[in-house]
């Protein structure tokens, strides 16, 4: 930005004011030259450098879209989020991945968890897995789809179907039988995958 912004005036002298109109192109070209190339070339961005922000801002019109960085609480990191104008914004980068367990999201602003839990031989009537509390990822304010699989180790079949029962926010009801025997229990632990995609809340 310029460093004089009422230079020159109507009245103003070219040798009076040589000075100050050098200083404002010097502070130009430095906001210019900042991720862009020459002027001479094009000046077309280079990178975008989005500093954190303090308070999640809204788009001014409906037809608005908001780019901002700003600290998202689960991942506890600075994010690129995107916001429609009336909408949450959607936290674009933020994600936790691991081997077992991981959430992210897509650019629809839609929540994915994904996991690996296990059916008890110990605790058969315990049908349901509960993702982990809130405050340790994002909470779902509705589940629209869930994949249940139930995992193969190299060297052990499950004589085990799964089937996906109710879906509520926080949890995940199914049932499980022996496919050899339907309606009775499997006789060891079984341990299933799940993927799960919903709308946050």
């Amino acid at each position: 930005m310029p460093a004089y912004y009422n230079t020159p005036n109507a009245a103003d002298r070219i040798s009076a004011t040589q000075a100050p109109i050098q200083t404002n192109f010097v502070s130009l070209d430095a906001s210019f030259s900042e991720n862009h190339e020459p002027v001479a070339t094009g000046g077309k961005h280079i990178k975008i450098d989005i500093n954190n922000i303090g308070a999640e801002p809204t788009a001014a019109a409906a037809t608005s879209l908001v780019a901002y960085n700003f600290l998202n609480p689960n991942s506890t990191n600075q994010e690129l989020y995107v916001r429609r104008n009336g909408e949450a914004g959607v936290p674009m980068t933020a994600r936790d991945y691991a081997a077992n367990q991981g959430w992210f999201y897509l650019p629809s602003g839609l929540l994915v968890k994904y996991g690996t839990a296990s059916w008890l031989v110990a605790a058969p009537g315990n049908n349901f897995y509960d993702y982990p509390a809130a405050g340790t990822e994002p909470v779902f304010g509705a589940v629209h789809m869930c994949n249940l699989t139930v995992i193969k180790a190299a060297a052990t079949f499950y004589d085990a179907a799964i089937q996906l029962g109710s879906l509520t926010p926080t949890r995940i009801n199914y049932a499980i039988s022996k496919i050899s025997a339907i309606g009775t229990y499997p006789d060891a632990n079984v341990p299933f995958h799940y993927y799960s995609v919903g709308t946050p809340a």
